[in-house]
């Protein structure tokens, strides 16, 4: 299967995984805490948080940026990543 995503949405994707993820690990953290024997909901919630690890990886390898976390915007955004061929010869 092969979806087409402009970059805005292809940021968007990320910013929203991004934030997910963060969500995730921090409920899984507190329900460690607050359950004695990690149990059903633990586990899922660590198997999530791996499975949006994965995904937000793939994306980010494919989409040719490096993506950084904007303080001032609160968003995960993409930034140019130049090539071998980008830097003139006499380096920058």
């Amino acid at each position: 299967m092969q979806i087409d995503l402009n970059d805005d949405q292809v940021a968007l994707l990320v910013d929203i995984l991004h934030r997910t993820h963060g969500d995730v690990e921090h409920t899984r953290g507190e329900a460690e805490e607050l359950i004695a024997k990690p149990g059903y909901a633990t586990v899922n919630l660590l198997q999530l948080e791996c499975r949006l690890e994965e995904l937000i990886k793939t994306i980010k390898d494919q989409s040719g940026h490096a993506w950084v976390h904007n303080d001032d915007t609160q968003r995960m955004e993409p930034r140019y990543k130049p090539s071998l061929s980008d830097i003139p010869a006499g380096g920058l």
